[in-house]
């Protein structure tokens, strides 16, 4: 199914220049609403930039992710994509901890797997949250310019945001209409982190 949601990260991967034809592309896949949308999303839209698609998936082995691997896994056997997964020992359970984690064990399957691009399910709604995160942290200017489009990881290794014009609700109404099954996060309902309080 083509939606009006395809046509516009369609369009935005091409006037972003994110990514090119034939490119070896890392899916962060966390099993929410906005990490199932980009890979719905970037499977459709393969056909017609021709990607080859991998999954990737960072486990902070914390209570409420119990069995949100094993989901991810799944999904990925469904779909006939490669399943990468990288489990934390002792993760300290802070944001900015698992932040820090997610992007180095992202970095470290993507460069041994010869991907030139990770892909992450970053909103419109993120980059809400990261500007007012930073704003009540007290950072500079740089920092209110919150998330970008892309960024490099290394010489070879780039992360995109396809998905920075698109509000939460959006992801969700893709979801729904194509019957994704969406992985509940306890951790999104805890309001001892700071960006669910905001």
């Amino acid at each position: 199914m083509w939606t009006p949601l395809h046509a516009s990260v369609h369009t935005t991967l091409k006037q972003k220049q994110l990514l090119g034809t034939g490119e070896r592309v890392l899916l962060a896949v966390s099993g929410g609403q906005d990490s199932l949308c980009l890979l719905q999303l970037f499977l459709d839209l393969s056909k017609k930039w021709s990607w080859d698609l991998a999954i990737a998936h960072c486990d902070h082995r914390w209570s409420y992710d119990l069995g949100l691997a094993e989901h991810v896994e799944t999904l990925a056997e469904r779909y006939g994509l490669p399943f990468y997964l990288k489990t934390a020992s002792g993760l300290q359970e802070t944001e900015a901890a698992a932040r820090n984690w997610r992007y180095q064990a992202l970095t470290d399957i993507a460069q041994r797997g010869g991907f030139t691009a990770i892909a992450t399910g970053h909103t419109q709604t993120d980059q809400a949250e990261t500007f007012f995160y930073n704003l009540m942290r007290g950072t500079g200017a740089d920092g209110l310019t919150a998330l970008t489009w892309q960024r490099p990881l290394s010489p070879t290794l780039r992360l995109v945001r396809p998905l920075l014009d698109i509000s939460r609700t959006e992801t969700l109404a893709f979801c729904q209409l194509l019957e994704l099954l969406i992985w509940e996060d306890a951790a999104n309902q805890e309001l001892k982190y700071a960006r669910n309080r905001i």
